[in-house]
């Protein structure tokens, strides 16, 4: 199951006392928007972060203040439950638009905004066929027309590599720009491989080695090669269902399937009877599973374990997608699983179904 942040980034910016000579002024004239407060916002591992706020008067607000660096963020206005999203850089912006339509402001006096104008503007038809074709599978599904549904996934699968390939050449004619590393932190960071995306940021100049959207584009690279196959298999140590500490290297001299997951995944709970056949025919010639749960409720995980017989190692920091097991090891989406070695050693990754009984076949003959 997919995590649906399109990303997440820790950001600490330190607005008053900045030394940089440069500064933003931010200007927004919103018509027909009552009196209240507008928050300057930017996105963490938390969530929104509020960074500064300022008094609405007559559709009229504005922020000042000082960056190291350009910066996506967000304006949230009380009462309203849509925000707007822009770069932020150091010069004057001037935005104006309507309360009833925030989605389509205009924006002026910043170069940054201007090229992702154009970006969204390439972006838009993807959406709307998109958009199309969901409506479509809704009805078909309401029929259980299959003839449909599988057209209608090759149109998606279709649709979206075409998406994906008008993003990088975007990105390409656009390599000079903090766009750019942004773009794929919002787009691509989780569907690229470690190759892919090594490759990508490689393009990148030296001038934008210290945009906090390369940043986060090299450690994700990083964090997939510290756990490609081959590589040991990074030590995970947290607490079982009954608060003992459980250890990943505990079980070394084993093979060993890492199994992250969670009581709310669907797909992952489909995995379940799958997980239980494989433990019950491997188990004693030397096959342990050690879950890790994304979960946040203890007792939904609990139940969800009893109600689904997984009688091995279960551990977890109920810390759902913020879980540091699920951060060392890269995992964007679950189920996701990893298969170690006696020796500790990657050597597979998300087998599941018949795939993994058969591969755990060949080891146990």
């Amino acid at each position: 199951m997919k995590k649906f942040l399109a990303f997440s980034i820790i950001l600490i910016i330190v607005i008053s006392g900045c030394k940089k000579t440069q500064e933003y002024n931010l200007q927004f004239n919103i018509n027909n928007l009552e009196n209240g407060t507008a928050y300057l916002q930017t996105l963490s591992e938390d969530g929104m972060q509020t960074i500064d706020s300022a008094a609405i008067v007559e559709g009229k607000f504005s922020f000042k203040g000082s960056l190291p660096e350009p910066l996506f963020v967000y304006i949230k206005l009380s009462g309203k439950p849509r925000r707007i999203g822009l770069f932020l850089e150091n010069t004057k912006i001037f935005v104006d638009g309507h309360a009833d339509s925030l989605e389509n402001v205009r924006i002026s006096g910043s170069p940054l905004n201007e090229e992702y104008k154009q970006f969204k503007s390439l972006l838009s038809a993807y959406d709307n066929r998109q958009q199309e074709l969901q409506q479509q599978y809704i009805e078909a599904r309401k029929v259980n027309d299959t003839s449909t549904l599988n057209k209608i996934d090759k149109l998606w699968d279709l649709l979206d590599r075409q998406q994906n390939e008008m993003v990088l050449q975007f990105i390409s004619q656009h390599k000079n720009s903090v766009i750019s590393p942004f773009i794929i932190t919002q787009r691509l960071i989780y569907s690229l491989n470690v190759n892919e995306l090594d490759s990508l940021v490689s393009i990148f100049p030296a001038e934008l080695e210290n945009s906090i959207y390369v940043r986060m584009l090299k450690k994700r690279v990083q964090t997939l090669r510290n756990v490609e196959i081959g590589k040991p298999a990074p030590e995970i140590s947290l607490d079982d269902t009954m608060g003992i500490v459980r250890t990943l290297s505990s079980l070394r001299g084993k093979y060993v399937l890492i199994d992250f997951w969670a009581s709310w995944c669907g797909p992952c709970r489909e995995e379940s009877p799958n997980l239980v056949k494989a433990y019950e025919r491997f188990h004693n010639k030397g096959f342990e599973i050690f879950s890790v749960s994304l979960d946040t409720q203890r007792d939904k995980w609990i139940e969800a374990i009893q109600k689904d017989h997984l009688t091995w190692t279960h551990v977890s920091d109920l810390k759902g997608w913020q879980s540091a097991a699920a951060g060392l090891y890269g995992v964007n989406a679950i189920p996701h699983s990893v298969l170690v070695d006696p020796q500790g050693i990657i050597i597979q990754n998300n087998l599941r179904g018949e795939a993994l009984i058969e591969f755990l076949d060949t080891l146990f003959r």
